[in-house]
């Protein structure tokens, strides 16, 4: 009961020196505004927007992309889902074992190199449907679950690695935000597909340049100076 009447009775004491200006009561509001006050958190924004936008376009891309890949659209999904089933159990151990640079430089190297060997294999338009056997049909859900596995890595350490680097106080601030840059992304993809499938090009090919993008824009940025890349090296 002592313990309790002398914190009642500070409780009490604080309002009162509150209540005649001695004591001002501390504001704490924080806001998106507060990503963009302070130059370190401004370029640790920026960056993690760049690879969020890149997530989601990618992403979601390649379930708008299915039909480019042959009418089996139920057999591209399952493995589709298979590949992304593995690379989040793999995604784990990586994590631990390398730092985030390294992990980004894997998953990214993976999901590039599954878009760009599309280019040499070319769907014809009589793999389009189910009844005919195409060895090219095969060759690209392979290569598209390539691509699945690399972004679903990529996805699991940028989300570790977005609630790492913010401090404690903006940190669900800076998530909500750059999911909401990457959902722009999710936004206008459909409308990068339907150009693409338009002009008879598989939407796969290019989403490999969105991984070089990334890539070169995470590596531009790797010196000390920075707070992104000093924290995912330290990791």
């Amino acid at each position: 009961m002592c313990i309790r009447d002398r914190y009642m009775g500070k409780q009490k004491k604080d309002k009162m020196l509150e209540s005649i200006g001695i004591v001002k009561k501390q504001k704490t509001d924080y806001g998106y505004s507060t990503l963009f006050k302070f130059p370190s958190l401004k370029s640790t924004t920026l960056k993690l927007s760049v690879l969020w936008f890149n997530l989601f376009f990618v992403y979601y891309g390649l379930a708008f992309s299915l039909d480019s890949l042959g009418a089996e659209l139920h057999l591209n999904l399952l493995f589709l889902g298979l590949s992304e089933t593995i690379a989040c159990l793999i995604a784990a151990p990586i994590k631990v074992k390398k730092n985030r640079i390294s992990s980004f430089t894997i998953s990214m190297i993976i999901m590039t190199l599954g878009c760009f060997f599309l280019v040499f294999f070319p769907l014809p338009e009589e793999c389009l449907s189910i009844h005919v056997f195409c060895y090219q049909r095969y060759i690209n859900l392979f290569l598209a679950t390539v691509v699945k596995f690399g972004i679903t890595i990529f996805k699991s350490v940028l989300i570790t690695c977005t609630t790492e680097v913010y401090p404690t106080t903006v940190r669900s601030l800076g998530f909500g935000w750059n999911m909401t840059v990457g959902r722009f992304g999710n936004t206008i993809m459909p409308l990068f597909v339907a150009y693409m499938q338009k002009n008879s090009v598989n939407p796969l090919i290019p989403f490999g340049g969105l991984g070089t993008v990334s890539y070169t824009h995470l590596r531009a940025h790797e010196t000390p100076e920075h707070l992104v890349c000093r924290l995912l090296l330290e990791k």
